[in-house]
């Protein structure tokens, strides 16, 4: 992929607002994910490099806290490249964003 930091903000907002994807999917990307057993994913992960984040793991999102709100997000990385986008659902709009306002609690 070849974005810009602008795009990749544009594309950050575009989805969090629900304009890519229906509110229920959103919510489901940024919810913690369970294993088949019934475990969360971070229970299921072995060979962890020590500097990783943690966190838990949605559809495609890194769920994590940050000074006490919820961050979401996703990062990766090829040879010499590294990227990660991430936002707190509790700075947006709730009129905006289906992670914000009623119905977000499940994801939390």
């Amino acid at each position: 992929m070849r974005s810009s930091a602008r795009d990749l903000i544009k594309w950050n907002d575009a989805l969090l607002r629900g304009d890519v994807l229906t509110s229920a999917s959103i919510l489901q990307m940024a919810t913690p994910a369970h294993l088949a057993d019934g475990r969360l994913t971070s229970q299921g992960r072995f060979n962890t490099d020590p500097t990783d984040p943690g966190g838990e793991y949605g559809y495609a999102m890194r769920i994590h806290s940050l000074d006490g709100h919820r961050e979401i997000g996703h990062e990766g990385d090829i040879f010499g490249f590294n990227a990660a986008l991430y936002a707190l659902p509790s700075s947006l709009s709730p009129h905006r964003s289906p992670l914000t306002g009623t119905g977000s609690s499940s994801a939390q």
